[in-house]
């Protein structure tokens, strides 16, 4: 039976509050001591890829139909998220105007709220992708029980899945709450307000796409599948989601139904498929993870003394 606990422990603040932002500093930027406003472009910018973010979770509720998220929706979210992040998110901790704005608040509670955030992003992450390597671990042992046939054992990998879900729920559920509590708070001026007032922009956008992603990969549909399994024309962009359902379908049947040699091949031809989602999805999440280290790393250079 293959382990699907994890390594780590997520010790998530109950209430998180705002976290700040960086501009880009373009060479031809003039400087001022006063903090960009959201006329300035990098504000308007983080503005931008902070609403394609929103608009990428809108593709999946079109139509007002349930649409059933493939690996390629999803890997499209850890693009746009790394694209926060690498560009925009770090052209603006790179503005001298963002990093004395950072120093004069480094003692306001949103600033040490806003380092919290941004740890607990990244041990989110690092429990996403121990999930995913449990994930290939389960695909493995079970593509070896397929070929000798072995339903009993096909069952235990089905409980290890139904762990690895639970676990994978409770990240969704911290993320949730990341994007959703605010913290009421006190400014001592309009600048430390707008500064405040992006880095929450930036925050919710993190949580809420980085949930969608986790509860996109969890919930696939065992309806799409039904239909997706019966259909030769199955787009490829499908594969890794029809193979993670297939996988949960398949392992669910009882012991004492027997399976025919087509619906062995059809079990084994979607963990293949659910191996090529997993490795794409690690390779993802492993950018925004990285991404989320060194954000959090260029916030403790600045507001160290």
């Amino acid at each position: 039976m293959v382990s699907v606990a994890f390594r780590r422990s997520l010790s998530f603040n109950q209430n998180p509050a705002t976290t700040p932002s960086k501009v880009e500093e373009n060479n031809g930027h003039v400087r001022s001591t006063s903090l960009p406003t959201r006329t300035h472009p990098l504000i308007a910018k983080l503005g931008q890829e902070v609403r394609s973010l929103r608009l990428w979770r809108m593709e999946n509720q079109s139509s007002g139909s349930t649409v059933v998220p493939d690996v390629t929706w999803l890997a499209t979210g850890f693009t746009r998220l790394e694209n926060l992040l690498h560009v925009t998110l770090d052209d603006l901790l790179r503005l001298q105007q963002t990093q004395d704005s950072l120093r004069r608040h480094r003692k306001s509670s949103w600033v040490d709220t806003l380092l919290d955030d941004f740890l607990h992003f990244a041990d989110t992450y690092g429990c996403f992708r121990e999930a995913l390597v449990s994930l290939q671990q389960l695909q493995s042992a079970a593509r070896s029980a397929v070929r000798r046939k072995d339903e009993a054992k096909l069952g235990s990998h089905a409980r290890s899945q139904r762990k690895l879900e639970k676990e994978m729920q409770k990240l969704v559920s911290c993320l949730r709450d990341m994007g959703r509590i605010h913290e009421p708070l006190v400014f001592s001026d309009s600048s430390e307000a707008e500064m405040a007032g992006v880095m929450r922009e930036v925050k919710n956008g993190i949580a809420s796409a980085s949930a969608s992603v986790f509860a996109g990969l969890m919930s696939l549909s065992s309806e799409c599948l039904s239909t997706s399994s019966n259909s030769t024309h199955a787009s490829s962009s499908s594969a890794g989601s029809t193979a993670w359902s297939a996988l949960k379908k398949k392992l669910t049947v009882s012991s004492s139904s027997k399976k025919t040699e087509e619906e062995w091949d059809k079990c084994l031809e979607g963990l293949k498929g659910l191996e090529k989602c997993a490795q794409e999805l690690e390779t993802g999440s492993d950018k925004v993870f990285r991404c989320l280290i060194n954000t959090r790393v260029a916030l403790l250079n600045i507001l160290t003394p």
